[in-house]
């Protein structure tokens, strides 16, 4: 069964760049288009687009009230995605409060349009998935709060989080417990190798707003149709809150504020654990970099291995030379005590003769080997003299 494509309007009075978006988007959907002249807000509310690409700088142009007709649909709620440049922090704010999802700059790059267009429908995707399971999350929820109150939660949450062993883990934790409430959020964390976001891309307007609003000092702010709230290291937007009941978003704001504390104490625990690995390979690192240093520990480290192995070796040897003399002696008196002929005698003795032969070859070799031990320490040895 093929997949219904998702329905994009777009609302321009430039033909020239209604062209050029339609160009980029009509192969992968059903692309429509309006100018300000048009009723738009009636038209959105019959046809229902998934998407709506808005130029909000028109000129009377009801923008309130077609953000509103697009996102709080009944029957199919939207995304808001406006062609313009987001400046500043003042222009994050307005654009949250006029309904914007997230924002497209001029020159158009089909690239990013996109990968922006794919976020938003992955999103309203999700937010369907938490829409059909929102009764039933709300009876998780409410059971959770009766059978051991609000701390239930908590305290649910915190024992998950001490398992955590990356940020990634950490967020997605944290993003479970708000769902299980209904909601849809995207989060900012903020470890000490820099900002990680999920659900939401490191240049959209979600990622501007939750990085800014922290470096301002807030810790809670309405924005719009959502609502920000922040720690000193990790933030969330908490979305379509006006689509909820007020006793829902009034938990749900008891709640988060301890949320965030407990998962920033975590990322600080995270922090102080990368941290110690990463002074470990800068250490490995610094080793490596000095030849020298990393030379004379070796050097240390061979020369004694080298002495212990050569001082074992001849005790060895010692103690075979010694085994081999007994041995000798031994043989010669029981010789003379077998009482043979000569000729039996003779050839006993050829025998033993031969393997002491072979013996003493082999004690030669060892000879050798005491050589070369030698030398190779006085090699040694003169390296880390010439190296000091």
């Amino acid at each position: 069964m093929t997949q219904a494509k998702h329905k994009i309007l777009i609302v321009e009075d430039s033909d020239s760049e209604v062209e050029a978006l339609e160009s980029m988007l009509e192969s992968d959907y059903v692309v429509s288009s309006l100018d300000s002249s048009f009723d738009i807000v009636s038209h959105i509310k019959n046809t229902h687009p998934d998407l709506l690409l808005i130029n909000p700088e028109l000129l009377n142009l009801p923008l309130q009230d077609i953000c509103n007709a697009t996102k709080r649909d009944n029957k199919h709620p939207g995304h808001v995605i406006f062609l313009s440049p987001i400046q500043n922090i003042e222009d994050s704010i307005w654009a949250y409060k006029a309904g914007a999802d997230d924002f497209i700059s001029k020159p158009y790059d089909p690239e990013i349009i996109r990968s922006k267009i794919q976020v938003q429908v992955r999103h309203r995707a999700l937010e369907r998935d938490l829409e059909s399971s929102a009764n039933k999350a709300q009876e998780v929820a409410n059971q959770a709060l009766k059978s051991t109150s609000e701390m239930g939660i908590l305290l649910h949450f915190m024992g998950r989080m001490v398992g955590c062993e990356y940020y990634d883990d950490l967020g997605v934790a944290l993003l479970d417990v708000i769902e299980l409430l209904g909601f849809n959020a995207v989060m900012q964390i903020r470890g000490c190798n820099g900002a990680i976001n999920l659900r939401c891309a490191n240049e959209s307007l979600d990622a501007k707003l939750l990085n800014e609003r922290q470096q301002n000092g807030e810790n809670i702010l309405a924005l719009g149709d959502a609502l920000f709230m922040g720690s000193e290291l990790v933030s969330v937007l908490i979305k379509n809150i006006h689509d909820h009941r007020a006793d829902r978003v009034s938990r749900l704001k008891s709640k988060i504020p301890i949320i965030l504390e407990s998962a920033t104490v975590r990322v600080k625990q995270l922090d102080a654990e990368v941290i110690r690995e990463e002074a470990k390979e800068l250490e490995v690192k610094n080793i490596a970099a000095q030849p020298g240093a990393l030379a004379e520990a070796l050097d240390a480290n061979l020369m004694t291995q080298l002495s212990a192995l050569h001082q074992l070796f001849c005790q060895f040897d010692e103690k075979i030379m010694y085994k081999i003399d007994t041995l000798q002696e031994e043989l010669d008196g029981r010789f003379r005590m077998l009482d043979l002929l000569e000729d039996q005698e003779e050839q006993l003795v050829a025998v033993l003769n031969q393997c002491l032969r072979e013996i003493y070859q082999t004690h030669e070799l060892s000879d050798e080997i005491k050589k070369q031990f030698n030398q190779l320490l006085m090699a040694t040895n003169n390296m880390s003299s010439n190296r000091g």
